[in-house]
């Protein structure tokens, strides 16, 4: 009888084990979008503080911090993603941007949305 693959090992997966790459990736993808959508973009040239990006969409200025989804097991066992908690940018001004690092899909933190951007990213 053979080893059970761990349900660690199943599935799809972000093959890019860089954090830091994969926060680049986040913020240029989300930067793009928002070009893309005809809102301008601002980028932190550093690595350092709470804001990635500056945005300006419909005349509102916006500072945010990107940040992926985790993968996080549940109760059942099965996995899924989560988006981080709003605690880490406790400062209300900034606006935390959610992507999902498999399906490429741009989400506001649930907690923190911008008013009159509810469903920007749809």
């Amino acid at each position: 009888m053979g080893q059970k693959q761990s349900q660690e090992e199943i599935g799809q997966k972000c093959i890019n084990v860089n954090k830091s790459r994969d926060g680049d990736y986040a913020e240029y993808f989300v930067a793009l979008t928002v070009w893309e959508k005809g809102g301008e973009v601002y980028k932190n040239l550093g690595k350092t503080g709470l804001i990635d990006l500056v945005l300006k969409i419909n005349n509102q200025v916006l500072l945010c911090d990107v940040k992926c989804k985790t993968q996080q097991r549940v109760a059942s066992g099965d996995f899924g993603y989560y988006q981080p908690t709003i605690t880490m940018i406790p400062d209300e001004s900034i606006y935390m941007i959610c992507f999902h690092p498999l399906t490429k899909k741009i989400t506001w933190h649930t907690k923190r949305i911008p008013k009159g951007l509810e469903n920007y990213w749809e």
